[in-house]
């Protein structure tokens, strides 16, 4: 028997964002680990029945609640490779690695190969559309029938090879709903139960979200306080000696760059004026002025600007605050606060891009997305709306600063 699996994964660093959206979509509840290197991951158990009404549905509602990238994994038993690539709730891209593995001999086999620059959209900088091209190639009909040789022998060696342009830890992007608690502990993984059901598996941990959660946050006390925007507790945690600028194991940001993502600028002020470092970065030069960018906290960005914060920050990955703001939201409001404050659009990322080459590279590939598809007409206002956010932002940085 081979492998069967499915799994999802949300292009993104806020836990307590996609906790939320999977607590209203997932019926029963599931599995979410993360996050990993910039991605959130979670499981489904209906889904992992290998329905793709399921997998779809599960997509397009986590996504569009979001608005950020989501990609959906599928082997079945180890024949077939299926991926589906949404944001905001808008399918950008699907692909079958076998479509006529179920019989369906009439089915348009291009209409499901690999689109590469919208999955590349998704990969680690500096990827290549030929690292792609080599996984994403589908094995035809005619060629199976006559015993030609498959690109992959097994499915999951695609999904092998993928998961590091993508970022993913391999083990993760391999696990099925039903390995969890069973092949892999959920600790393990750094899975945590969320929503209103109970966990399928006995376990000597207690798994409910609820205890899970506060065990999680007990390692960390500033930054739940942080999160909570409970000023109170910050002020006597650091009075009784804890380090404002800690990031204790499971952490990968300030406790500082925790409230400007999730808090207010009350508890960003609080945090600054008991000393915390405004310019200290975590995980992937994760500061707090880029967290704040990236969760689109426009008067936190302000705040973090007015205390000192660099506006000129830039991490190797992303590139610019511009760079980052076009790639996680492409908000128009986002950009011109930026733009405000004085980040320059004409400073280039690791790819000697501008912010106006990316917003122009993905409008570009947005339109011709779209001119491909028939969209359904609940979609049309979401995409007409990202398109004309491409086009303002896309204006907003010919003009440069205001």
């Amino acid at each position: 028997m081979g492998t069967f699996l499915v799994n999802f994964h949300i292009r993104s660093d806020n836990r307590k964002s996609a906790s939320g959206a999977l607590k209203k979509v997932l019926d029963q509840g599931g599995w979410m680990a993360g996050p990993h290197d910039g991605w959130v991951s979670f499981w489904d158990e209906q889904a992992s029945q290998q329905s793709e009404e399921r997998i779809r549905s599960v997509a397009e509602d986590v996504s569009r609640s979001l608005s950020v990238p989501l990609v959906a994994f599928l082997i079945h038993d180890s024949d077939v490779f299926c991926y589906w690539l949404y944001e905001a709730g808008h399918l950008l891209d699907e692909f079958n690695s076998c479509p006529t593995y179920w019989g369906d001999l009439e089915i348009d086999e291009t209409r499901l190969q690999a689109n590469l620059d919208a999955f590349l959209r998704i990969c680690r900088t500096g990827i290549k559309p030929e690292a792609l091209q080599e996984i994403l190639v589908q094995d035809s009909h005619d060629a199976r029938a006559a015993g030609e040789p498959r690109a992959f022998v097994f499915a999951e060696e695609r999904l092998t090879k993928l998961a590091p342009l993508l970022g993913l830890r391999e083990d993760i992007a391999l696990l099925d709903f039903s390995s969890i608690g069973s092949e892999v502990s959920a600790k393990a993984i750094g899975a945590r139960w969320v929503g209103t059901g109970k966990p399928p598996v006995d376990s000597d941990e207690p798994l409910e979200a609820e205890a899970e959660q506060q065990r999680f946050m007990k390692k960390a006390p500033l930054h739940a306080a942080a999160e909570r925007d409970d000023i109170t507790a910050i002020k006597q945690l650091i009075a009784a000696g804890r380090d404002i600028d800690e990031m204790p194991g499971g952490f990968q940001v300030t406790p500082l760059a925790m409230a400007a993502a999730m808090g207010n600028p009350q508890t960003i002020q609080a945090l600054v004026e008991l000393g915390a470092d405004l310019h200290k970065k975590g995980r992937e030069g994760a500061s707090p002025i880029r967290c704040a960018v990236q969760a689109s906290k426009i008067d936190n960005v302000r705040l973090l600007v007015k205390l000192g914060a660099d506006i000129a920050d830039y991490a190797s990955e992303m590139g610019t605050l511009l760079h980052l703001a076009i790639i996680m939201r492409s908000s128009p409001e986002l950009i011109l606060a930026l733009l405000d404050l004085g980040a320059d659009p004409e400073r280039m990322n690791e790819k000697e891009l501008k912010p106006i080459d990316v917003v122009r590279g993905n409008r570009q590939a947005f339109e011709s997305l779209l001119s491909m598809m028939s969209n359904p007409a609940d979609q049309r206002e979401r995409l007409d709306e990202m398109h004309r956010n491409l086009i303002e932002v896309e204006q907003l940085l010919s003009r440069g600063r205001p």
